[in-house]
This record gives C-alpha cells, structure tokens and sequence, in this order.
C-alpha cells in the first residue's frame, strides 16, 4: 500500500512535466519572429481607401493569425491608417505604413497620386521619347475610337481613350521593344488578364500623370518601385496574340481623366510621327463632341460595333 509521503511525491512529480498534452502545464507564449505586409507598395488616389494585411510568423514559419498588431503612417497628412490596416489617401505624397507585432515590425509605401488642373494648365507635354519602336509600327488607333473596348474615365464613358499600336504584319510583334516614355518611378506592375504585364510609371517631373503600358514582357528589375529615366527599355511586346496599347491617366481635382499620348508628346518627338504620315495631333483624336454626336454601344466593357467615325491613322 502506497504511504501518503509516496503519494505526495507522485502527485508533485506529474505536476512537474513539460508542457505535453494533459500535463496541465501552458508554456511560453509563441514569438514572433517577423512581420509581412501586402501589398508592400501601392498607389490610390486622393479620398481612397484600401486595406492592408499583416502576417506574423514564428521562427519556424508558423503564421500567428491572434497576434495583437499595431499601425501608424509616417504621414498622416498624405495617408492615415486605422487600427485595422485600412488606408486613407489624403492628399498627393509619399507615406509609409507600418505593422508592428512582438518587437518586430514591416512597413509598406503609399503613393498618394497628386492632382493637375487639366483644365486650367492643359496637357503637359512630357513625353520626349517613344515607348515603341515606331519603324514597326503599321497604324495606330485614335483616342475615344471603338478598337478594343471600353476603357473611360471619370468623365466619359464608352470609347476607348488610349491608343492601340499594331506592329507591321510578317514581323514577330514580340521583337518589338518597349522603352520608358518619360522619366518617373514604376508605380505598378500588374498581371494582364489576357497576356503579359501592365506597367504603370509615374512621372517624376508632374506626379498627377501616369503612364500605362498594356502587354509587356518586362526586363528583371523593372519592379514596382524602380526609378526609370527616359528612354531606358522596359522590356517587349508580349507577342502576336495582341496590340500593344497605352494609356495616359492625369489626376485632377475632380478626379481620374484620360489624355491622348499624342497630346502629350513634345513638339520634337511628335515631329517622328509626322514624318510617318500622321498630320496632325487632332488627327489622332476623336473629340468628345463627336464622340457625343456619334456615340458607341457598350455592354459592360464590350463595344457592339466600331462605331461610324474613323478609327485608325495609317502609317507610311
């Protein structure tokens, strides 16, 4: 028969275990041994909102979804964050978001697009080198044509207000090179739902314009967040399978607007396209009053025709 002494000691030995199952004893609490944000980088315009996400993790890469995180902006006069990583543009600038957890912290950038009274100062003309290699090139479809589809602004709706560049047939279009028109910082590079990537470059000289490149096979290092200067290659067309297009959006005080390239160009550059046929820079545009008199069909983002105004200019 076991004495009480014996018992005692039995009991405070099965006390006295390591933290296993049904020991009754809780070890330490998990550490964290590094934080993650996504996205690390990202752009919104002035009033818009978006939410962050923070990923803690022990040494052993085991995500800790409880642990308490806490926010805060290097600038809440450019972008406020809230207790649960949501994001505020406040106005045009650059700010950095920050996650911190168990001693270890991740931060984010936020670029707030800055504005541009296009109305009052006109399209600014800072584009001095092309994005394309324009011997390649056959024709070139006008601004607020019916080529492609729907792809409007906050003020329009229903025309294509970019311009499709259609490389020269018997060529392999993914020859075709791809070079920064301006210099600014990559703000942006997005997985085409179709083919290739989609590069937006903010520019450095006017930060309310940003330039969008559809279909590219980007070289390595063209990153979201890399300075690009002028004419540095970007990369190539993605391929035969479609045009290349592209798009220049301007930032206004009452919001999103779309420009021509054309409008855009300097008076050099644009003088390259002249000498391969194009007249004039209005010959590149469909105004909106004659879009307005002569008006597209859309269904969602699909045209149902090409419209009866002229789409493309032929190049020689």
């Amino acid at each position: 028969m076991l004495t009480a002494t014996l018992i005692a000691v039995l009991a405070a030995a099965g006390c006295a275990g390591s933290d296993t199952p049904g020991t009754g004893v809780i070890g330490p609490e998990p550490t964290v041994a590094s934080v993650s944000i996504t996205p690390p980088t990202l752009s919104l315009a002035p009033g818009a909102t978006t939410r962050l996400a923070a990923d803690a993790r022990q040494a052993n890469g085991a995500s800790l979804p409880g642990a308490p995180v806490s926010w805060s902006t290097s600038s809440s006069s450019v972008a406020t964050v809230a207790t649960d990583g949501t994001v505020t543009a406040v106005a045009g600038g650059t700010a950095t978001i920050t996650a911190s957890a168990g001693g270890r912290s991740a931060s984010a950038t936020v670029n707030v697009e800055r504005t541009y009274d296009l109305d009052a100062l006109g399209v600014p003309k800072l584009i001095a080198n092309d994005y394309i290699d324009l011997d390649k090139i056959a024709r070139i479809s006008r601004f607020r044509s019916g080529v492609g589809h729907d792809y409007s602004d906050d003020a329009e709706r229903c025309r294509s207000m970019k311009h499709y560049f259609q490389p020269r047939s018997g060529l392999d279009w993914g020859t075709v090179a791809i070079s920064s028109p301006l210099a600014g910082t990559v703000a942006e590079v997005q997985d085409e739902t179709t083919f290739g990537k989609q590069l937006r470059i903010t520019s450095s000289a006017n930060p309310a314009l940003t330039v969008i490149i559809f279909h590219v096979r980007p070289e390595a290092g063209v990153v979201a967040g890399a300075a690009v200067a002028a004419g540095q290659p970007l990369g190539s067309h993605v391929g035969s399978q479609t045009m290349s297009d592209i798009a220049i959006r301007v930032q206004t005080p009452g919001g999103s607007r779309f420009v021509s390239y054309f409008d855009a160009l300097t008076d050099v550059l644009f003088e390259r396209y002249a000498s391969h046929g194009v007249t004039s820079r209005q010959a590149m545009v469909i105004s909106a009053a004659e879009r307005d008199a002569s008006p597209l069909a859309c269904v969602g983002e699909q045209f149902q025709d090409a419209g009866a105004l002229p789409n493309w200019v032929e190049l020689r």
